[in-house]
């Protein structure tokens, strides 16, 4: 939670140090003038004195340090300005400088770079772009209708279906049924060129627990999308079968 105000308490400390930061800024300006007429007047001195033999005046310096005591500084902050009376002062000189204080702003404190940089990092560094227009609408919900359409009609489910036995049959995918019409016998000639080592099941150096044929896909690893990436090439140029016995153990 932030205090009530403060935006209008920080726009008018905003206000007044840059007033400071200008006045300071004059003040360095006229210091570096009065140095250098300093300087200027010393290099005078000099001269003189080295022409006429008179001693050189002792200069005292103008400002002496000095330290604070401690208990006046303990003083000057218990007589801090309270909360009310400060939020009180701001609102009076921003009206007094034609600032309505209701329309401050806290965004107008910071420059417009560091804005952009917060909101880059409150986005999580990723340039977000949703202006549609209504053509980019009626795109996108063409295409989630004729997707459905398509779904419906064609896609469908793979196979002619009967609901739970019964006399209602749901009919299959025609696209499915056209591209099983094109598929080819797996026994072809190209596949007895292509033959892998853990497709054998029988006549292995080591009996498998519960490999047959309907099950040799899920006992090999060779067969799984994954795993034979890397131990199906394994077995393939080492001539080898990995598979997993009736039980689980390797």
């Amino acid at each position: 939670m932030t205090a009530p105000g403060l935006e209008v308490v920080l726009r008018y400390q905003a206000i007044q140090m840059d007033e400071l930061g200008t006045a300071v800024s004059e003040a360095v300006g006229e210091a570096t003038a009065t140095s250098e007429e300093l300087d200027t007047l010393e290099d005078q001195i000099e001269r003189l004195t080295a022409a006429t033999d008179i001693p050189a005046p002792v200069v005292r310096p103008a400002f002496e340090s000095t330290q604070r005591n401690p208990e006046t500084i303990d003083a000057g902050i218990r007589a801090t300005k309270g909360w009310d009376v400060l939020l009180a002062e701001a609102t009076v000189n921003l009206r007094g400088r034609g600032i309505d204080p209701s329309a401050v702003d806290i965004g107008q404190l910071l420059d417009s770079d560091e804005v952009e940089r917060i909101n880059r990092r409150r986005s999580g560094g990723f340039t977000i772009q949703a202006n549609l227009d209504p053509y980019d609408i009626l795109i996108a919900v063409t295409a989630g209708l004729t997707a459905c359409v398509i779904d419906a009609l064609v896609v469908r489910i793979p196979a002619d279906t009967k609901w739970w036995g019964g006399a209602q049959t749901l009919k299959g995918s025609p696209l499915t049924k056209a591209l099983r019409e094109l598929s080819i016998d797996s026994d072809n000639w190209l596949a007895a060129w292509a033959k892998v080592p853990y497709d054998r099941i029988v006549g292995l150096p080591e009996s498998v627990a519960g490999l047959s044929p309907l099950t040799h896909r899920v006992q090999t690893f060779g067969h799984d999308p994954l795993l034979g990436l890397v131990l199906g090439t394994w077995d393939i140029m080492s001539g080898s079968m990995t598979a997993v016995p009736r039980g689980g153990r390797p």
